[in-house]
């Protein structure tokens, strides 16, 4: 991660992972950092960076949620707890049809 706010920094911003500008800085810094801070407070970098990390975090947890969905209703829709006694091809397992 860098900031930078001026013209020099341009460079850097653009070979960093996660660039950020100040929004005083110049257009070529600004267009050249992945993150711009609308105001001049640096705690505004810190903001996104706990937004970041809670927001991954969320990420991580639906994702979790969602393998835990699907390894138990995909056996369901497969017909994994379909009637023991069901005659094939029938939707009734008490008919006679295959008798």
């Amino acid at each position: 991660m860098f900031i930078g706010d001026g013209v020099n920094d341009s460079p850097v911003l653009a070979q960093a992972d996660v660039g950020v500008a100040i929004n005083s800085a110049s257009d070529i810094t600004v267009q050249a950092a992945g993150i711009v801070a609308m105001k001049d407070r640096l705690d505004d970098v810190l903001n996104a960076i706990l937004i970041s990390r809670s927001t991954f975090r969320r990420i991580k947890i639906n994702f979790c949620w969602a393998f835990i969905y699907n390894i138990v209703l995909v056996p369901i829709a497969m017909g994994f707890l379909y009637p023991i006694g069901a005659k094939p091809g029938s939707d009734d397992p008490n008919s006679d049809m295959y008798d």
